[in-house]
């Protein structure tokens, strides 16, 4: 089981790796389009009408993209009060209750996602593609949610795979030492600074 947990562990770091490339691909695409909407409008008086349809289409896509990758490095908006103040074992239920009701939440999701997708016969009016598109990230992603979720609940179980939180501490650690050499030729400048003032003052 442990080799399993590691190998998903792997997996979910390509993935999130993945995933970032394509979130900034789809921003740069996202600018370049926007910026051809404003220069056709503004400077030859001539409004592309897709423009409007690529941008939405590409923000809903951006916004699970990221969604994705803010469940694998945990960096949601929560509102903190009350788990800073359990500790031991409180913390942990409190933890796992959390993750419970996200999975129940993104499961509930994902299944009115699936039940509406057959459904959906409407097209886009410039770009006369279907609007199922607008849906295909939101199924994707709030699955690959689930599964990071449920990874979190293994890694609880089986510590010592967590590929992201390793990469986070080696992150804080390269942070830490670049503030510490960033601090060191602040001083080092200043101290030269004092140095030139009293060898001024000595003359």
């Amino acid at each position: 089981m442990k080799k399993i947990v590691e190998i998903l562990n792997k997996i979910q770091m390509f993935t999130y790796d993945v995933l970032e490339v394509i979130s900034a691909i789809v921003l740069s695409v996202t600018i370049v389009v926007v910026t051809l909407g404003i220069v056709s409008r503004y400077v030859f008086n001539n409004s592309l009408s897709w423009t409007e349809e690529v941008c939405c289409i590409m923000l809903v896509w951006l916004a699970y993209f990221t969604a994705g990758l803010a469940t694998v490095s945990k960096s949601h908006v929560v509102a903190d009060f009350l788990s800073q103040k359990l500790t031991g074992t409180a913390k942990v239920v409190q933890s796992w209750i959390v993750r419970i009701m996200e999975v129940f939440f993104l499961v509930t999701i994902t299944y009115a996602l699936i039940k509406l997708y057959p459904s959906v016969r409407l097209i886009t009016p410039a770009l006369e593609i279907s609007r199922k598109i607008y849906y295909i990230p939101m199924i994707f992603m709030s699955i690959y949610m689930i599964l990071v979720i449920l990874l979190d609940f293994l890694n609880d179980l089986y510590p010592g795979y967590n590929c992201w939180a390793e990469r986070q501490k080696l992150r804080d650690k390269e942070n830490e030492a670049e503030e510490d050499r960033r601090r060191a030729e602040s001083l080092a400048s200043v101290d030269h600074f004092m140095d030139e003032l009293e060898e001024k003052s000595n003359e």
